[in-house]
């Protein structure tokens, strides 16, 4: 029988030592410990808990692996997903092929057992939060849109972002937007685009990137 430890992070959590890696190792092992257990392979990986099973690298990489007779702890239910049906769906198979699947929180979950019943109800109230969660952040976004300032991420292009998270014209990139467009009223392919800012600006930016510009101000472009 083969023993795998299964260890989660998004890429949000990386700073949070109550989740850390080590953390979570430290109480898989233990655990381990106290069911006569010894761990033999360790995988960890940085995703959200809201991709799906089938779509994780490494977690793919212990189900290629794992038979029947074989077990996978985790440290915590919302270590392993956050996603309700995917979880159960999950735990429904391990049953099926004999594979055992234990929470550091809740013991057991591949028996009728009491972990059986908490795993529903706990899964149940981790999608909620997941559910609340991504609810404010949209919520969040839509207000700082609103009051013209920063929501994370990726700042639009001939835009610069203030200490105080507003935003205010990068004159120099709103000049080679400004030439991009008459460019483009002159019907110039966006490749040739590209080489036109390349040469009067010393600028590089991709052909797709220029397309994706001209998309985005396709009433000034006139298209």
């Amino acid at each position: 029988m083969t023993v795998f430890s299964y260890l989660r992070l998004s890429h949000q959590e990386q700073f949070n030592n109550g989740i850390s890696l080590d953390t979570q190792e430290d109480r898989i092992k233990k655990f381990a410990d106290l069911q006569g257990m010894s761990i033999d392979k360790t995988y960890s990986e940085l995703v959200s808990g809201n991709v799906e099973f089938r779509k994780r690298k490494v977690f793919n990489k212990i189900m290629e692996q794992i038979k029947s007779g074989d077990t996978i702890i985790t440290s915590r239910l919302d270590r392993l997903s956050r996603n309700t049906r995917d979880l159960l769906n999950l735990v429904e198979h391990f049953k099926k092929n004999k594979i055992n699947l234990y929470f550091v929180d809740i013991g057991k979950v591949t028996d009728e057992g009491i972990g059986r019943i908490f795993l529903i109800m706990l899964s149940a109230f981790a999608e909620n939060e997941r559910i609340q969660v991504s609810e404010r952040i949209k919520q969040n976004k839509k207000r700082q849109t609103e009051l013209n300032r920063y929501k994370g991420g990726y700042v639009e292009f001939s835009k610069h972002r203030n200490a105080d998270g507003s935003y205010s014209v990068n004159e120099k990139e709103q000049e080679i937007l400004n030439s991009i467009i008459d460019l483009r009223k002159h019907k110039f392919t966006y490749r040739k685009i590209s080489e036109e800012i390349k040469k009067k600006y010393a600028r590089k930016l991709h052909y797709s990137f220029i397309y994706k510009l001209c998309e985005r101000n396709k009433q000034m472009v006139g298209a």
